[in-house]
């Protein structure tokens, strides 16, 4: 009779303590959804061309179910201290502590994508940009100086002249893309991003990783048979994968010591547990 009374008595308490985690889950993801809206309707969003930056929304809900996997382990660390049954005690820990062992090893796998650069060097490596125009009096690479979901940032451009020294340089004009003009020599302060870098002789390079989202284009012009070689590199920002990588490290640690923390209550009740099954 004591152990029933024990058993409702706990799934009393159990059921209040879930109760209360869930309306302050329901809570906080209504405020992810929330903040993630106006972060991105208060950005550079737009439709034509289509930019949607993504990064700070995703990281409203990667640092917010954070937060929730560590009240998982403060919950269900009260509803273990608040049960009476050693069975209840040892049930709650095993299932928690697994759940926590996978979220830990996901979370690892995650820091270990973002961390190592061979994992983000191969995904930049999809996205970059080369090859060789010959025979043309005006040429125009267009591109967009960052990803369209926002992750990936034009970093620098490359020119460069192929086996041939030239008698007179090759303009190079870096505009937007509303600013382009078919054979125009002459551009203003506001519409040239290059305006103190305009002629190629031998190599050209330009950053590009400051400037916002736009469609741009790579004017080249010259009165030569010339051949250029050109390469444009996307990479991630370091501040992105640095904060990726602190979160998805304290998503891991923390889930650690959850998982450690429910296998040594998992491992004092086992005994009992064992002795009231059998």
């Amino acid at each position: 009779m004591q152990n029933k009374s024990n058993l409702e008595s706990d799934s009393s308490r159990s059921v209040k303590l879930l109760k209360a985690e869930g309306w302050l889950v329901r809570f906080e993801i209504i405020g992810m959804i929330l903040i993630s809206i106006y972060l991105i309707f208060t950005g550079e969003t737009t439709l034509d061309p289509f930019y949607l930056p993504l990064f700070w929304p995703l990281m409203v809900f990667i640092i917010g179910f954070l937060i929730i996997s560590l009240q998982y382990i403060v919950f269900r660390w009260l509803e273990i201290k608040s049960s009476d049954s050693k069975v209840s005690k040892f049930k709650i820990a095993e299932n928690s502590m697994k759940k926590t062992i996978t979220v830990f090893i996901v979370s690892l796998i995650a820091f270990a994508i973002v961390f190592v650069p061979f994992f983000v060097e191969q995904v930049e490596g999809i996205y970059k940009r080369d090859g060789q125009i010959e025979g043309f009096t005006e040429s125009t690479i267009e591109f967009t100086s960052r990803a369209n979901l926002d992750f990936l940032y034009a970093e620098e451009i490359k020119l460069q002249v192929v086996d041939q020294e030239l008698e007179d340089p090759v303009r190079i004009f870096i505009v937007r893309k509303e600013d382009y003009v078919s054979r125009r020599e002459d551009y203003g302060p506001d519409e040239l991003l290059n305006h103190n870098n305009t002629l190629l002789y031998d190599e050209f390079k330009f950053d590009m990783l400051d400037e916002k989202f736009g469609e741009y284009k790579i004017v080249m012009q010259t009165d030569e048979d010339v051949a250029i070689q050109y390469e444009l590199n996307y990479i991630f920002p370091d501040y992105m994968t640095d904060y990726l990588s602190y979160v998805f490290l304290i998503f891991s640690i923390s889930n650690f010591i959850g998982a450690v923390l429910f296998y040594s209550i998992k491992r004092k009740h086992t005994d009992r547990s064992d002795q009231i099954k059998s």
